[in-house]
């Protein structure tokens, strides 16, 4: 298990995305949503393992031809 990450906005800078990205990834439906965990419910706090972090980006990448900006 890799180090925490607490924030949209620290999420956002470790996969090089905007917050608001990240924000919508969290919600699809269509393919495998944005690993993060919300620390007390809804509205709560929202965390993620940079090594879950990595891995799901990797395989985004891969099969949805996407680069980093």
């Amino acid at each position: 298990m890799g180090a925490r990450i607490e924030t949209w906005k620290a999420i956002a800078n470790h996969i090089d995305r905007s917050v608001r990205w990240c924000k919508k990834a969290a919600q699809w439906t269509d393919r495998p949503p944005l690993p993060v965990f919300r620390m007390g419910g809804p509205g709560a706090r929202v965390c993620a393992d940079d090594a879950d972090l990595h891995a799901w980006f990797t395989a985004l990448k891969s099969s949805q031809g996407i680069s980093r900006r």
